[in-house]
Parts: C-alpha cells; structure tokens; sequence
C-alpha cells in the first residue's frame, strides 16, 4: 500500500506502530509526522507522536505533543 500510495494515513500508522514496537523511533516519528500533516485535528495520532518523542528522548517534544492530544 505505501509504494502505491506513500501516504496513506492507515499505512503510516501501522509502520508507525511496527516502528515503535521495533525501537526504531526515527521511522516511527517520521511516519506519524506525515500522518499528522493530513489529519492534525487527530488526538491519537499526537499522542503516538507524544510516545515516540519521550521513547527517543526528545521529552519536550513529547510534552507538546502530549498537550496537543488534549487539547483535541
């Protein structure tokens, strides 16, 4: 589905979670970044962004993350 159509929101999130799940959060920050150009009104997608942020290290980015899911 990705080759065909690089930015299918379902695909993106599915390697985001297979990102996630593999410890490679780069790939996962970089799938869900471009899941949320499309759909940034999307809590859930902030908040895996959030959990790939604090997993990375990245905690600020993590909190602002966070608090945009809440703020949904």
């Amino acid at each position: 589905v990705r080759k065909q159509s690089p930015t299918n929101q379902a695909a993106l999130v599915i390697g985001s979670l297979i990102a996630l799940s593999n410890r490679n959060y780069e790939d996962a920050i970089a799938d869900l970044r471009l899941a949320i150009r499309d759909a940034p009104e999307a809590p859930l997608l902030r908040r895996l962004l959030g959990q790939a942020y604090r997993a990375s290290g990245r905690n600020d980015m993590a909190r602002q993350e966070f608090a945009a899911a809440l703020e949904l």
